[in-house]
């Protein structure tokens, strides 16, 4: 069985629910690895968690995501091309439109070279939101990986507290005083935790992605310093940053 017939035979035994997996290499050969759906919504959308991707990329090097759309065509959805955009590999769907048992209807969209730029992402939660976009700037300007943490939309309504749980895992620590530039910035928005970060920047501005806007570089206002909670410092950057002036 190739690559191809195994995406789609795990298309059909996890109906109705979204299947996804990723196609791996190894010594010249494409392979295809299950992997488990841990979206909250999986009938909807489909998550990979982090760690799992880690799991397969130690087996070889990942070229592609999986998954399937039961019931409907390959057809890339808006949230589709969004995380497509922003993951740069290639992508796979494996559309059932016509039931489970009927023919498969693949699409394949090419991998991104180009990466994602910073400022102007539309935002879709979990793939271009606004811890996406901290992840970025630290990988971009500061060439800092931060982890990536599987998150439903509207956790801080579920009693989820995903900043202030996983700050010190992604290197960071709580400072006193006044934000340098490369600091995370955590506001509380209409919420009972902190659930929009970030990045401060040199001149009293913030770089981040506001839900139902793209991401922007905005003056670090009255509006956001009174909905600040926690100025964090990332551990790896160097003691000085001469940016900060």
């Amino acid at each position: 069985m190739n690559e191809i017939d195994a995406a789609v035979l795990h298309a059909r035994e996890t109906w109705p629910t979204e299947s996804v997996g990723l196609f791996y290499v190894r010594d010249g050969q494409r392979h295809y690895r299950r992997c488990t759906n841990v979206s909250p919504v999986p009938g909807d959308r489909f998550v990979i968690a982090p760690a799992e991707f880690a799991a397969v990329a130690a087996l070889g090097e990942v070229v592609a995501v999986v998954h399937s759309h039961p019931g409907a065509s390959g057809a890339p959805s808006v949230l589709d091309q969004a995380a497509h955009a922003a993951g740069g590999l290639e992508w796979v769907i494996v559309g059932l439109p016509s039931g489970v048992d009927g023919e498969a209807d693949l699409v394949t969209l090419p991998a991104v070279s180009a990466p994602l730029p910073l400022l102007g992402r539309r935002f879709v939660h979990g793939v271009t939101d606004c811890y996406s976009l901290v992840r970025d700037w630290y990988r971009v300007e500061l060439g800092i990986g931060l982890p990536d943490f599987v998150r439903d939309d509207h956790w801080w309504q579920r009693g989820g507290d995903l900043y202030r749980k996983h700050f010190t895992e992604a290197g960071f620590a709580v400072v006193a005083g006044p934000p340098q530039h490369g600091d995370v910035l955590l506001m509380q928005l209409g919420a009972s935790v902190p659930n929009h970060g970030a990045v401060y920047l040199s001149g009293d501005r913030v770089i981040h992605h506001l839900v139902g806007r793209l991401s922007s570089v905005d003056v670090y206002g009255k509006f956001f310093r009174e909905r600040t909670t926690h100025v964090l410092r990332n551990l790896a950057r160097p003691a000085h940053d001469p940016v900060a002036g």
